[in-house]
């Protein structure tokens, strides 16, 4: 019995002194399921950053392109930005997921990395989003490329959500943002 009441005590303690380690660790990237498309969850509702009700804070995010039309088959590069203006933030970080979904809100086309030491793929979500690295947690705007399928259809809606952090290794302090951007054929 003193035995399993040890066990017990060593497991609290460790998931205790471990939280702030897997708190941080979302640094390394978002996984899959959290951009706000549909379908999707965000991070606020997801229970990773809850403090602030979504998109209320001063910060954004912003999808820069393709806003023009587009050509099944082709590769088209653009920009997600986060604007991080929290409030306090002693070493603010930013983060980010993209995803493209077609009309029925199914994933659309394929991503590649344009710099794989900023971006990578979410986990879980395979080449259908694009989440930030350890390292790119400290700029504030990352590039990617979105194939478009041959048999594309006549609208594709871009879904990000970015994360405003106040870069203190914890989930609190985080405001996150989500945006839309649709393109036709």
């Amino acid at each position: 019995m003193l035995r399993l009441l040890l066990v017990l005590v060593v497991a609290v303690l460790i998931v205790l002194f471990d939280a702030p380690r897997d708190a941080h660790s979302r640094s390394s990237g978002a996984s899959a399921g959290v951009s706000g498309a549909p379908g999707d969850r965000t991070c606020a509702s997801a229970g990773c950053h809850g403090d602030f009700e979504l998109n209320s804070g001063t910060g954004s995010v912003t999808i820069e392109g393709p806003s023009e039309g587009y050509v099944a088959g082709a590769a088209y590069e653009f920009e997600v930005r986060v604007d991080n203006t929290t409030p306090g933030s002693p070493a603010p970080n930013q983060g980010f997921l993209v995803t493209a979904r077609d009309e029925a809100g199914d994933p659309v086309g394929e991503f590649e990395l344009v710099d794989a030491a900023l971006t990578k793929f979410a986990a879980g979500g395979g080449t259908r989003y694009v989440t930030h690295t350890s390292a790119g947690i400290s700029v504030s705007a990352w590039r990617v490329r979105w194939l478009a399928p041959n048999d594309a259809p006549a609208r594709v809606t871009f879904y990000a959500a970015g994360n405003a952090a106040n870069g203190d290794g914890w989930f609190d302090g985080g405001y996150i943002y989500t945006t839309a951007t649709e393109v036709a054929r």
